[in-house]
C-alpha cells in the first residue's frame, strides 16, 4: 500500500498543478465569454442563452481534452523508458491502475464541480453586468431549468440526469486511468477525447435525455472494451 501510494504521490505531483492551471484559464475564458457575448450578440437576452452557447461549452470541452491528456502523459513523453521502469516496480499491475482509477474520477469530478462553480460565479457576473438578466435569487435555478448546459452540471431534482451526469464524469476518469496505463506502451487513447467533444459542441435539449444517455452508453462500451484490452496487456506484461 505504502509502494503504490508513493507511486500515485508521484503522478499527483507531475500533473495535479497542471490540471489546477487549466480549470483557472478555463475559467477565465468562460467568464470572459460570458460577460463578452451580450454586448455582441444582442439577441442574447437571458444567462440561459448564454450558457447555452457554443462559444460558452467550447472551452469547457477543451479543458476537459487537455485535463485527460495530461493526466495520460503524466509519466513523461519517453514510454520506452516509463513501461520498463514500471514493470520492475514492486507493485502489482492492477494495484497500479486501481490507483490511477481513484486519481482520474477525482479529477474529472473536479472539472464537473469546477464548471459548475463557473457557472455560478457567471451568473452573478451577467446579474452585474446586465440589469436585466438579474431574475433574484432564483436566478441559476431558472437558468438550470433553461440550458441544457447549465441543467447537466446541476440536474436538481432531475435524477435520470443525475445518473447520466455522473455516469459521463466517472466513465472519462476510467477511460483516463486505462490511457495513463496504456502510454507505458507509448499509445494515446485519442477516441476517448470525442466524448467532451460531442458533448459540447452538441446543444442539450431540456426535457430530453436521449443524446447524454447515448453518450453514457457508448462511454460504457468503450470503457468495457478498453477494460478488456487493458487485462489482457496486463497479464502479458504492458512493456511488452
Amino acid at each position: 500500500m505504502r509502494k503504490t501510494g508513493s507511486l500515485l504521490y508521484l503522478t499527483v505531483a507531475a500533473s495535479f498543478w497542471r490540471v489546477l492551471v487549466i480549470l483557472a484559464g478555463m475559467a477565465v475564458v468562460q467568464l470572459g465569454v460570458a460577460a463578452a457575448m451580450p454586448r455582441f450578440l444582442p439577441q442574447i437576452y437571458g444567462a440561459p442563452y448564454v450558457f447555452s452557447h457554443w462559444a460558452f461549452r467550447l472551452p469547457a470541452a477543451a479543458a476537459l481534452i487537455l485535463v485527460m491528456y495530461t493526466l495520460m502523459r503524466s509519466h513523461g513523453s519517453r514510454p520506452a523508458q516509463t513501461g520498463y521502469t514500471m514493470l520492475r516496480l514492486p507493485v502489482a499491475p492492477g494495484q497500479v491502475f486501481l490507483s490511477y482509477l481513484v486519481y482520474a474520477v477525482a479529477v474529472l469530478l473536479l472539472c464537473w464541480f469546477a464548471q459548475l462553480a463557473v457557472v455560478v460565479a457567471a451568473v452573478r457576473l451577467l446579474a452585474a453586468l446586465y440589469p436585466a438578466f438579474d431574475w433574484g435569487e432564483q436566478l441559476l435555478f431558472l437558468t438550470s431549468v433553461q440550458s441544457g448546459y447549465v441543467h447537466a452540471l446541476l440536474p436538481l431534482l432531475d435524477g435520470w440526469s443525475w445518473a447520466n451526469t455522473t455516469m459521463i464524469y466517472v466513465g472519462l476518469g476510467f477511460i483516463t486511468a486505462v490511457g495513463m496505463v496504456r502510454s507505458w506502451q507509448g499509445k494515446l487513447l485519442v477516441w476517448s477525447f470525442i466524448f467532451p467533444l460531442a458533448l459540447s459542441i452538441t446543444p442539450l435539449e431540456l426535457r430530453s435525455h436521449s443524446w447524454s444517455t447515448v453518450m453514457a452508453v457508448l462511454l460504457v462500451v468503450g470503457c468495457c472494451v478498453e477494460g478488456g484490452l487493458l487485462v489482457l496487456n496486463l497479464r502479458k506484461g504492458v512493456g511488452e
